[in-house]
């Protein structure tokens, strides 16, 4: 230091700094600190060097003393906000960056730090605010055009997000993340064959990326490819075997291939997933094992629809076999028709079960701790019941045909369920069933679809106004001669009380109904109807009709 002046110093260990040489870098700063201590520039660049060698509490402390002497330095606030970020101070360092944004407004590194803490905040609005300018300032910005089009892919954007991510591959076409994005959003928009290509040349240049193999599984399993589907998901849990999706995406494929045994123990595997919208209950008492239950009482809950509620309650016969006393918390329209299971001490709803438990299940993880196979799950020709003298009430108010067929059927589930566009059927084109004379029919439809009954012309009897819950609904079948249902809670209904039950899929139908099968192991008193090409109800539909004028 005796033969240079401090700028001189300053200018040496910058190049050291520059070089990546950090070390000879730090010795010369530390130097002119040790005779100019209020040095702004060199304790920014020191903190910054910290910040590099992840020494973020330190940087922070340094760029901090350069700011408050030197509060107008935009870079000084940006990498103050950086190393805070790196500590998950976010919002100081929202504060930092915004500080250094009315310094410096056309800093594109800056705006789009600002557009990721608002995109992770969920704040999408403002996130694509931000990345929008920093592509202003800076419009061939690779990171900013790749967020810019995570973020609309997120909004549902999907078409606006190809762009920014085709803007991408031009800019970097060795980035293989983008090619994964990309085959995600025409996966969305049902394109899977080019899908499928983006999806190769991902891994072409990332051979270990778990997040392709699963998304690719997936694509399989849609189309049916169920080996291919499984294999993929293999891949992927061979990179990642703590990869939550693959374990539960491989669980329904499994299960649709009746590999029961291995497919309940994926399956638990969803209350981790990324799919999954629905949190474990948390009780402070532990999960029932299948340990002996004498002297306990178990909490069993649903975790999903109607139609799962109905179909795994079959197991409470098999849970009273281990002691004890069963109580059960259900959607509030189940409660009367479960309170019918003497096994059942208490039906409650939603939210109302006591905590007086000593260990609880959700009824999907039932067949897992149970060991469920193929070829023993329980009670398959009928479990639940209702009170003889309803079904006679019903007998009376439904006006029944007694020259012909007596016929349930509904035509559309749950609007909001995810694959709801592709099990329900539009009433046009379930109405040829109606044609045939010597039949009676019932709609047990209930929500809003109900009054697509007005569009066509017949003669039902809609009952809607009169099924306050599935215990009606349940008193109702168990007067009628056949249900005809799409995949809904109703179908689940009518097989749990073992009466005759059509189901009508869907080409690429849930796994819980298998593969190429015209029965279900679920269902003893259940015959299914698929779909032989995809969307083809009419076919389908005609089948049934065909059918149920012989059975008349």
């Amino acid at each position: 230091m005796n033969d240079v002046s401090i700028p001189q110093a300053i200018q040496l260990a910058l190049g050291y700094h520059q070089k990546g040489e950090l070390e000879q870098a730090e010795a010369i700063y530390q130097q002119v600190l040790s005779i100019e201590a209020n040095n702004s520039d060199v304790l920014y660049l020191l903190g910054l060097l910290a910040h590099q060698i992840a020494q973020h509490d330190v940087a922070i402390e340094l760029i901090s003393r350069s700011i408050a002497i030197n509060t107008n330095f935009a870079d000084a606030h940006f990498n103050l906000g950086n190393a805070q970020l790196a500590m998950n101070q976010v919002d100081d360092a929202m504060l930092s960056y915004q500080q250094a944004l009315s310094i410096k407004p056309n800093y594109p590194e800056l705006l789009l730090n600002l557009g990721k803490i608002f995109h992770d905040k969920g704040l999408l609005d403002q996130a694509e605010h931000h990345y929008f300018q920093a592509l202003q300032h800076k419009p061939n910005f690779l990171e900013a055009l790749f967020n810019m089009g995570n973020l609309l892919k997120d909004q549902g954007k999907l078409d606006e997000a190809k762009y920014y991510f085709y803007k991408v591959i031009e800019l970097h076409p060795d980035f293989a993340t983008v090619y994964c994005n990309l085959g995600s959003i025409l996966q969305q928009q049902r394109n899977d064959d080019e899908a499928m290509q983006f999806f190769n040349k991902a891994l072409k240049l990332k051979p270990d990326d778990e997040q392709v193999y699963c998304n690719m599984g997936n694509i399989h399993s849609l189309h049916g490819r169920t080996d291919e589907a499984l294999s993929c998901y293999q891949q992927c849990l061979a990179i990642n075997p703590e990869f939550a999706d693959a374990h539960y995406n491989q669980a329904l494929s499994l299960l649709q291939i009746g590999d029961f045994l291995q497919g309940w123990k994926e399956y638990e595997w969803r209350w981790k997933s990324s799919s999954w919208q629905i949190d474990s209950r948390g009780y402070s008492q532990p999960q029932w094992q299948g340990e002996s239950l004498v002297n306990k009482t178990i909490l069993l809950y649903p975790e999903q629809g109607y139609g799962d509620a109905i179909q795994f309650i079959r197991y409470v016969k098999k849970v009273a076999e281990f002691g004890g006393q069963i109580i059960v918390e259900c959607q509030t329209p189940l409660t009367q028709l479960f309170s019918c299971l003497p096994e059942i001490k208490a039906s409650y709803s939603l939210g109302e079960a006591p905590l007086t438990f000593d260990v609880h299940a959700p009824l999907m993880s039932l067949p897992f701790i149970l060991k469920t196979s193929l070829h023993d799950i329980p009670e398959s020709k009928g479990y639940l019941s209702v009170q003889s003298e309803d079904i006679e009430q019903w007998q009376q108010q439904l006006e029944l045909s007694s020259e012909g067929l007596n016929v349930g059927f509904i035509w559309c589930g749950n609007p909001g369920h995810c694959n709801d566009h592709n099990r329900s059927i539009p009433i046009d084109k379930i109405s040829p069933l109606f044609e045939e004379k010597k039949i009676k029919f019932f709609s047990l439809q209930v929500t809003e679809r109900s009054k697509e009954l007005e569009n066509i012309d017949t003669n039902i009897c809609d009952l809607s106004s009169k099924i306050n819950n599935f215990y009606d609904t349940a008193t109702i079948i168990m007067n009628l001669e056949v249900v005809i249902a799409v995949d809904t809670a109703i179908a689940h209904l009518a097989g749990a009380l073992g009466r005759p039950v059509w189901l009508m899929l869907p080409y690429h139908a849930e796994w819980r109904w298998l593969e190429n099968r015209l029965d279900s192991p679920w269902y003893a008193s259940m015959r299914l109807y698929r779909q032989q090409a995809e969307g083809d109800w009419v076919e389908l539909i005609q089948r049934v009709k065909t059918d149920l004028k012989r059975m008349a």
